[in-house]
């Protein structure tokens, strides 16, 4: 009989386990419009390959929300046609280790661009941290994660919380699915969560800053120049001027020999053109995207094409900037 039981107990563990991962697979995967959205870019990345004679090279942009919000790709691409294709592939809240080990993955399983465009903010370099189980699932490889461990400073729980995460799509979602049902119970868990976590730390110094971030821009250019891959840094204006760190990003940049695109710093933008005190607005986004494409063009070589008018601003394309940040996710750490 107690063997029995145990059987009996396992087998409903199992099944309890195996729905769970259906669940994810078959529900949050179609009907959760960010994991559309990541899905079909971790595809498209994965696919891309070098340009053959008269086709157009590719640029893959990476990076975290920044990429999402303010960067409008239709612009980009408008303007960098017929010579280059524009894609992005980006995820919330993520942070230089993630995008690391993320590129490391892409480029082991056969992604092949001609160029890639990190987008982040000088201080996203600098982080340590990553996002977690969710970007085990998308960005890390299991030969990866005792790096890993190191470089985030995580302990063994967390290390195999990542190893499984890799190969579950519900453990890798898990957090993500918890937050959207205790949203729509708590509508206010956001502001909830802010106030039981205040921001803490002392400020940066630009010292500091340039410090941590060339070594981790040398370690980027070293990974894309091994697949023979070009690599440029994109970086958005920030309406916190201590937290830009411009000076630091371009002496890093030259050292390792990266060209960055940085037109504007937080004196040349009106508040307006923000969403929030990290983002752009989708109009800020336009007017970005329409100053870097030609600083763009340049870098890669390329003729940049007329630009386009504000008009001519398509909200419904999949990837225009995204209009704020999903509620789930606003429980998280901004970049």
């Amino acid at each position: 009989m107690s063997r029995r039981a145990i059987f009996v107990l396992l087998l409903l563990i199992a099944l309890l386990l195996g729905s769970a991962e259906l669940f994810a697979r078959l529900i949050v995967q179609r009907h959760s419009k960010v994991e559309v959205m990541v899905t079909r870019e971790h595809r498209e990345a994965l696919a891309l390959r070098p340009a053959a004679n008269g086709t157009p090279k590719q640029l893959l942009i990476v990076g975290n929300s920044f990429v999402g919000m303010d960067l409008d790709l239709p612009t980009l691409q408008q303007r960098l046609a017929p010579a280059w294709n524009v894609h992005r592939y980006w995820l919330y809240n993520t942070y230089y280790n993630d995008w690391y080990y993320g590129l490391k993955r892409l480029l082991a399983e056969g992604s092949r661009p001609d160029a890639i465009a990190v987008t982040f903010a000088t201080t996203s370099f600098q982080i340590s941290t990553i996002r977690g189980d969710y970007s085990s699932y998308y960005l890390f490889q299991p030969r990866d994660l005792l790096s890993l461990e190191s470089a985030a400073d995580l302990d063994n729980t967390e290390t195999a919380n990542l190893l499984f995460a890799r190969y579950s799509r519900f453990y890798g979602l898990r957090s993500e699915i918890r937050k959207v049902l205790l949203q729509s119970v708590l509508h206010d868990l956001p502001r909830m969560y802010n106030l039981f976590h205040p921001p803490s730390g002392t400020p940066l110094k630009g010292a500091t800053v340039s410090s941590a971030i060339t070594p981790r821009l040398a370690a980027l250019e070293q990974l894309t120049s091994r697949y023979g891959v070009r690599l440029l840094i994109i970086v958005p204006p920030l309406p916190r001027p201590g937290q830009e760190f411009q000076p630091e990003m371009r002496q890093a940049a030259a050292r390792a020999g990266i060209t960055v695109v940085m037109p504007y710093s937080s004196h040349d933008l009106p508040a307006s053109l923000y969403i929030d005190d990290v983002h752009l607005s989708p109009e800020g986004a336009l007017k970005f995207s329409e100053t870097i494409a030609p600083l763009l063009a340049d870098a890669l070589g390329a003729t940049p094409q007329p630009g386009v008018d504000a008009s001519d601003f398509h909200r419904d394309h999949p990837q225009a900037p995204v209009v704020g940040i999903p509620a789930a996710l606003a429980v998280q750490h901004r970049p």
